[in-house]
């Protein structure tokens, strides 16, 4: 049917790649990159201090808090990857610019601190307060123009109010039908962790984790380190990055995960996930291989695999800048692993001698195919030349 109606395959074909479009914007909507970190300005902390992220078309706002830490989320639906932005803080109302930034693709959590050294920033002309003093205009003594109070009336569209229960405060003569609606809460929105995918035993690392909370709650965050040992925070500022360190004692592979929680609701946002291998390095399915080395004796050099198909661990032997892996336990190497991470999946010795016979064979063949093909044309070169001899001996005869 198709070929009977070529434009029928053109009009499917461009659903479908509409319909890929529509999911991969679907997809990519629900991402956010969070940029973070600590503004020192001299070297001191700078608390209470506005920074600035610009783009073209987008500017978000942060003021750092107590300990000097920003936090800026950016939500991959504002299309700007790739986009190159500036970074600014405002001191004393005046803008000084700190470094560029580019939003990258990948979903991400990015630590950027900023140092700034007020002596050398000088007089900045861009004072962003300005003096406007004609734009504003003077206090009016007129009571006629006084600002009437806030009304309370139920078509006022100023806005919400802050979080909260709703009263009902209708003026009615039945106050037993007075009714407290309750605001619906959002749980908390937990984005990423940042930190090591690869590391050694008794070794303490840095983990980042950032969660939202989109009703402006404070949050807190239960972590899980995989190894029967665990943290939970107090209760610290909505869209703060909580850092925290961690050191595990034994070998092996460890999934870290976090869970955020909001105050007075205690709403979960459901777990975020990282996986670190310590003194371990994973091989995910290369060319047959799938499971991750061992370093038990902590010297940097691999003494087991571990196999996820079967889920054994497998001595391994190390020569040449090379690991030798006997899965089946055979006597003969199955696998080599190369310090580049090429995997080559080995013949056993067995088929290996049977290989090399046969491929022995094949080139004996092709050699003697070569020699009676040769043979034979030199035989019809000789034929050709007598005939051609005769030929000439038989009309000078004549």
């Amino acid at each position: 049917m198709l070929k009977k109606r070529p434009y029928l395959a053109i009009i499917i074909t461009i659903f479908l790649l509409f319909s890929i479009i529509n999911i991969t914007t679907n997809c990519k909507a629900s991402n956010f990159h969070t940029i973070y970190g600590y503004v020192t300005v001299d070297d001191e902390t700078a608390q209470n201090t506005t920074i600035k992220l610009t783009f073209p078309a987008k500017t978000y706002n942060d003021k750092t808090n107590s300990l000097g830490q920003y936090t800026i989320t950016i939500g991959y639906d504002d299309d700007l990857e790739n986009q190159i932005g500036s970074i600014t803080i405002i001191i004393d109302d005046i803008s000084i610019f700190a470094t560029n930034y580019t939003v990258p693709q990948d979903e991400s959590l990015e630590r950027v601190d900023i140092n700034i050294n007020s002596s050398s920033t000088g007089d900045d002309d861009d004072d962003t307060s300005g003096d406007d003093d004609d734009d504003t205009p003077p206090p009016s003594d007129d009571d006629d123009d006084t600002t009437p109070p806030p009304s309370n009336d139920d078509d006022d569209d100023t806005g919400p109010g802050p979080i909260g229960p709703i009263l009902d405060d209708d003026d009615d003569d039945n106050d037993d039908n007075d009714a407290i609606t309750p605001i619906p809460n959002n749980a908390p929105r937990a984005l990423a962790i940042n930190g090591k995918n690869l590391g050694k035993i008794n070794t303490n690392y840095e983990f980042a984790f950032i969660a939202i909370d989109d009703d402006g709650h404070d949050i807190r965050y239960e972590i899980d380190w995989g190894d029967e040992n665990s943290n939970i925070s107090d209760y610290i500022e909505n869209n703060t990055v909580y850092i925290t360190h961690h050191n595990w004692e034994n070998v092996g592979v460890y999934t870290i995960t976090f869970e955020a929680f909001d105050k007075d609701y205690d709403a979960s946002s459901g777990n975020k996930t990282h996986m670190i291998y310590i003194n371990t390095y994973p091989v995910d399915n290369n060319n047959g291989l799938n499971g991750y080395f061992i370093d038990e004796n902590n010297d940097n050099i691999y003494e087991m695999f571990y196999n996820y198909s079967d889920k054994t661990k497998t001595d391994v032997t190390y020569e040449n800048e090379s690991y030798y892996l006997d899965l089946n336990q055979d006597g003969t190497a199955d696998y080599q692993y190369t310090s580049e991470g090429t995997v080559t999946k080995l013949l056993p010795s067995s088929k290996q001698d049977e290989e090399n016979i046969i491929d022995n064979k094949n080139k004996s063949d092709s050699i003697s195919n070569t020699i009676i093909y040769i043979g034979g044309l030199s035989v019809l070169v000789v034929l050709i030349i007598f005939f051609l001899f005769l030929s000439k001996k038989y009309k000078n005869k004549k």
